[in-house]
């Protein structure tokens, strides 16, 4: 998992690298609080008091609380209007959001591009850069999206289950428009995989192995090693880079590898066709 935002905050990660650092750790917190408004279950319930309102367990709620308890009507249990939560949501997150990138536009400037000497410079990138928007957008959009259309789907169907969490999901999902990311739609891919997987296990319809996070990282790994050395236009450059270093590599050329190999199949078909006693394959012509 991404480390959460004061780490991130720590480490001084450099903003220009959008596809990925930095940006994990402020998602999860936007879609946390994407669903803090609509888990808030409050039930009116009978009795009179002059204090406070009753509500479904008997406690009450102090009189500076009622204004609350009045938009709690038919399936959507959060403190405010539905209008008012969604736009509060949006509001939330894409503070957050653009807080982020500004701090950490602000750690990359001074410390790694040494814009500190140039401090107008600085606080243009740091303020007003597009990509600074665009991730407040980005979440902005994905919370707002995730409370407006909850609310929407309760309305329109009358019921409170897994289709409205499916259909908002998706929906408030095409705000990653605002912030192309690759990383971050193949993070949320691999957590949302986990998920699945751990809702089947639940309901027995799959197994769980002891030693199942070993194998699945044997098989994940043979598959990257396989594009290092047969496929590397396949992998990011940074990440290949990041090989090279610590293995102590360098870039392979593929078609010389290529050639080796083609080299020593047709020196085994050539050793299998004498054995079994079959002529030579004809010359290919060009």
């Amino acid at each position: 998992t991404f480390h959460h935002l004061a780490s991130l905050m720590s480490t001084g990660i450099a903003p220009s690298s959008r596809d990925g650092e930095g940006v994990a750790s402020a998602y999860t917190a936007a879609s946390k609080d994407a669903n803090n408004g609509d888990s808030i279950h409050v039930a009116a319930g009978g009795g009179d008091n002059h204090d406070g309102v009753a509500v479904a367990n008997g406690e009450h709620l102090p009189h500076h609380q009622r204004h609350h308890h009045h938009h709690h009507t038919g399936l959507c249990h959060h403190h405010h209007s539905c209008i008012n939560n969604t736009v509060r949501g949006f509001l939330r997150s894409f503070a957050m959001g653009y807080g982020l990138r500004v701090v950490l536009a602000l750690l990359s400037g001074i410390f790694a591009r040494g814009l500190y000497k140039k401090p107008k410079r600085l606080l243009e990138t740091a303020f007003m850069s597009p990509d600074v928007v665009r991730f407040g957008l980005f979440l902005g959009s994905y919370t707002a999206g995730m409370k407006g259309i909850n609310c929407l789907m309760r309305y329109i169907r009358k019921t409170e289950d897994g289709l409205n969490s499916i259909v908002a999901g998706f929906l408030a999902g095409t705000s990653l428009v605002f912030f192309r990311s690759n990383e971050l739609a193949l993070y949320l891919l691999v957590r949302a995989l986990e998920s699945a997987f751990n809702a089947a296990h639940k309901r027995g319809l799959v197994p769980s192995y002891a030693h199942g996070d070993s194998v699945l990282f044997a098989i994940a790994t043979s598959i990257m090693f396989y594009a290092y050395a047969w496929e590397q236009d396949t992998l990011r450059p940074s990440y290949r880079k990041f090989i090279n270093k610590v293995s102590g590599g360098r870039d392979y050329d593929r078609e010389a590898m290529g050639a080796v190999l083609t080299e020593k199949l047709q020196a085994r078909d050539a050793a299998r066709r004498r054995r079994l006693g079959l002529p030579a394959p004809a010359p290919q012509t060009k």
